[in-house]
């Protein structure tokens, strides 16, 4: 496992300073104020809805919501798990659009461990 630097943006110096407490910068970070869809960048916007269809059809009329420079590239949930897989949390935003409840997806595993290792999760209505 490769040992990576932790980025705590405007803080990161301080923390590698000894000037603040990597606590510290995590209350910082999580006080800072910031736009909630507009500024902050997603890898990968996951769409969920009943199927796939559904998923597509009412991303199209919301879409313009979210500004293209925040987000890499789109994928909509079907009802197969294994259309998961290869998908890291860390960037993602899930979007709930319509029946979304009716989708086998969202009780699986995978799923569920996107949701606790820090994927956001937006329910459109």
């Amino acid at each position: 496992m490769s040992q990576g630097v932790v980025d705590f943006g405007p803080f990161t110096n301080d923390v590698f300073n000894g000037e603040m407490t990597v606590n510290q910068a995590r209350d910082k970070l999580n006080s800072l104020e910031m736009s909630e869809h507009e500024e902050k960048r997603y890898d990968t916007i996951l769409v969920v809805g009943k199927n796939q269809e559904q998923a597509r059809s009412l991303w199209q009329d919301m879409k313009d919501k979210y500004k293209k420079t925040t987000w890499g590239f789109v994928k909509f949930a079907g009802r197969k798990e294994r259309q998961l897989d290869g998908h890291r949390p860390f960037g993602m935003l899930i979007v709930l659009v319509g029946e979304y409840w009716l989708n086998p997806i969202t009780n699986c595993e995978t799923f569920q461990m996107f949701k606790r290792l820090g994927a956001d999760v937006v329910e459109e209505v």
